[in-house]
């Protein structure tokens, strides 16, 4: 599911070296976003457009 921003619940649980992959953008169309944390205050991202998911609802994304 696609969320307007990446939440930070999400971030918090990528150790170290880890990736995270979310889409993000608006409810028509959405980045695909890979992050990589390099260090507990740094993150590398690659960004890929063009996708479009269902939207996140709830914490973290929009309100229903």
């Amino acid at each position: 599911a696609a969320s307007p921003h990446i939440p930070e619940a999400l971030q918090n649980q990528v150790r170290t070296g880890g990736h995270l992959v979310i889409p993000v953008g608006e409810l028509s169309e959405q980045t695909m976003l890979k992050l990589t944390k390099i260090s507990s205050t740094e993150w590398r991202q690659e960004a890929f457009p063009g996708f479009r998911f269902v939207p996140l609802t709830g914490e973290g994304g929009w309100s229903v």
